[in-house]
């Protein structure tokens, strides 16, 4: 397929979404909803220090508690926003703020604003009180409403900040308004939602989703639109920008990959539908803009992305050879080759939290990519390919690992993946020699580079790949094995004489470390640990639903034309357990987990292929079981983003 043919066929699905009449419904829907959502009139509150507070001042110093009590001082002018309320009437604002000052020092005169209108002068004392103020609907106007506090400063006795009140909390309350019958939607937020829900249309569309069946999941989504313009407003309408722009991208980027696909496909011959490459390539944007969205959502907070940006800098400057604490505490060699392949894009962009955080979300994103290719790989179809697709675009463990902010684990897992499917290529088709050798060479060198958890991991989980099949498969399958491990090989010795030489002392102290030492304490620490093991040490069920388990345990039946590709699975899972059991017993923290979702990952699609499609009831359950799936990871996900680490 040539890229005008390609285009052609984006063109005639765009203009079947604009034509059809289901797309002027949901936008109708859309607006509509979200007018109801917003004749609700709640209170808003902010507590201001409390969690939650950070997307909404500006102008304040750092939190602060005193017991229960949680506060921040205003500087000399400090504004809390209320995006996208909208204009609901006159309301009552209501600050808790304290204007305490050092023995002889006068009390501070303070100036209240409303949208830049002045709404009351006070002159607090040293209590803490509640000041109440009336803000006339004509001032709310139809967008945000900002309530600036501007006050006199103080600069305590050592200490460079200059100090105005301290706020508590900040109340919005609507008043009655009899001449008020209907609540106009915030402008801008009205028409940016209205934006995102044609787009995401669209994004169906092009993902061969048919016309009613994205309308009808398009309207679940409105009601979920309406229920938190009018329950938690807040929430959404400061985040309504972002939510139009990831939309675009999602529908950008799977465009993209369509047409890359298509273009692959065609050039290397791979029997591939056209609706199997929209619905993967569709699954793509999705998870992209999942995990970039959550990742940019002005609540959520990370906690080792700072230290990320600072070894991006620090491999910048050339430094290559580092060690960096393990979850437990333990130093050990951290790997540059994430960081590498970031510099250069670190040289042009300034933001390298940001730049991790895009990078770091696409790059997970395409895993959906090694998985379809793997399960189709296998003859199990596009179904299961793309089920397995979505699955692992939504497994809780890697929205947790975000939220953890374990960029290098990230892309450890995905270089793990490529890797399994690199080799999963040369052992099942014959390939020339050179090619074969040079692809697994530089898969297993960018793995055992990418975090010293995924070398170990990787390691366990390929020489377990290779000895099963070297057990198990014919004896053609074996010779192409044999070579595949070649490269595995001459890639740990390279790795290890160019980059682990470094830390040969401090590998050898933590070998010693963990046997014990000979020690009888560190020896009767683990035999203790042994009598605590649980299933979840493996990694299994803490990682995702048990219903996947059955997934793992049921494939193997209705995979007897796949061989290797039970083998990779039972090989990941093992190594997965085996590292988690072990962890379990040393003490020692690990992300083997998401070794074992995406394992499980990759059986799920194929079980969940069999289970349904063959009839409407089979097609009912496979959808609720989707549901499910998706609910599990952003239920978890939505945990991270609003409280973790606040």
């Amino acid at each position: 397929m040539t890229v005008r043919l390609a285009l052609l066929e984006e063109l005639r699905l765009a203009r079947l979404a604009f034509k059809s009449w289901e797309f002027y419904l949901i936008l109708a829907l859309a607006a509509l909803a979200i007018t109801v959502g917003y004749q609700n009139r709640p209170d808003y509150g902010i507590d201001i220090g409390g969690k939650l507070d950070m997307p909404f001042v500006t102008g304040f110093h750092q939190p602060e508690h005193n017991g229960s009590l949680t506060y921040r001082w205003s500087g000399e002018t400090a504004t809390v926003s209320f995006p996208g309320v909208g204009n609901p009437g006159p309301v009552q604002v209501n600050l808790a703020l304290n204007g305490w000052r050092p023995e002889g020092v006068a009390s501070p005169n303070v100036r209240v604003l409303a949208n830049g209108e002045e709404v009351g002068k006070i002159v607090p004392d040293g209590t803490l009180k509640t000041y109440s103020f009336l803000v006339r609907g004509k001032t709310l106007g139809l967008s945000d409403l900002d309530i600036t506090i501007e006050s006199d400063t103080f600069v305590p006795q050592n200490d460079a900040r200059h100090l105005g009140v301290f706020v508590d909390s900040v109340q919005v309350s609507p008043l009655p308004a009899a001449d008020r019958w209907i609540v106009v939607p915030a402008i801008p937020v009205f028409p940016l939602l209205i934006i995102a829900v044609a787009i995401a249309f669209l994004w169906l569309i092009q993902s061969r989703v048919p016309v009613r069946l994205a309308a009808i999941a398009l309207f679940g989504a409105i009601l979920v639109l309406a229920f938190l313009i009018a329950f938690h407003r807040l929430g959404i309408t400061v985040f309504a920008g972002q939510l139009a722009a990831l939309a675009a991208a999602a529908c950008v980027l799977s465009l993209l990959a369509r047409l890359a696909s298509r273009l692959l496909a065609a050039t290397r011959g791979w029997r591939v539908e056209g609706w199997e490459i929209a619905a993967i390539s569709g699954i793509f944007g999705l998870a992209f803009a999942i995990r970039f969205g959550g990742m940019i959502y002005p609540q959520f907070v990370s906690s080792d992305l700072t230290m990320h940006a600072h070894r991006l800098e620090t491999v910048m400057t050339g430094n290559l050879v580092f060690t960096n604490p393990l979850p437990d505490g333990r130093d050990a060699p951290y790997p540059p080759a994430y960081y590498l392949l970031l510099a250069p894009f670190g040289y042009l962009w300034s933001n390298h939290e940001m730049l991790l955080a895009l990078s770091s979300s696409l790059l997970d994103a395409s895993g959906v990519f090694l998985v379809f290719y793997i399960v189709k790989r296998a003859g199990f179809g596009g179904l299961a390919a793309t089920l397995a697709g979505f699955v692992y675009s939504f497994t809780p463990y890697t929205f947790m690992v975000f939220s953890w902010g374990n960029h290098t684990n990230l892309f450890g897992q995905w270089a793990a993946l490529l890797l399994i499917a690199i080799l999963i290529t040369v052992i099942t088709k014959p390939l020339a020699p050179v090619l074969s050798f040079i692809l697994v060479l530089a898969a297993s060198a960018l793995t055992f580079t990418s975090h010293y958890g995924s070398l170990l991991l990787s390691l366990l989980s390929v020489a377990l790949f290779l000895m099963l099949c070297l057990l198990f498969l014919d004896w053609q399958s074996r010779i192409r094995t044999l070579y595949a491990a070649l490269p595995v090989v001459v890639a740990l010795i390279l790795v290890s004489l160019v980059y682990y030489s470094h830390f040969v002392l401090l590998i050898a102290g933590q070998a010693t470390a963990l046997g014990g030492g000979g020690e009888s304490s560190a020896a009767g620490s683990a035999l203790g640990r042994i009598g605590r093991l649980s299933v979840s040490d493996l990694g299994l069920l803490g990682a995702f639903s048990p219903a996947f388990l059955v997934a793992g345990a049921g494939v193997a039946a209705l995979a007897r034309r796949a061989r290797v590709f039970i083998l990779a699975i039972a090989a990941w899972t093992l190594a997965a357990g085996a590292f988690g059991a072990f962890g379990a017993i040393v003490g020692m923290e690990s992300r083997h987990e998401l070794f074992a979702t995406t394992a499980l990952a990759l059986a799920a699609g194929v079980l969940l292929a069999h289970l349904g499609w063959r009839s409407w009831a089979g097609r009912s359950v496979l959808a609720l079981l989707m549901l499910f799936v998706a609910w599990q990871g952003m239920a978890v996900w939505f945990d991270r983003i609003i409280f973790a680490y606040h």
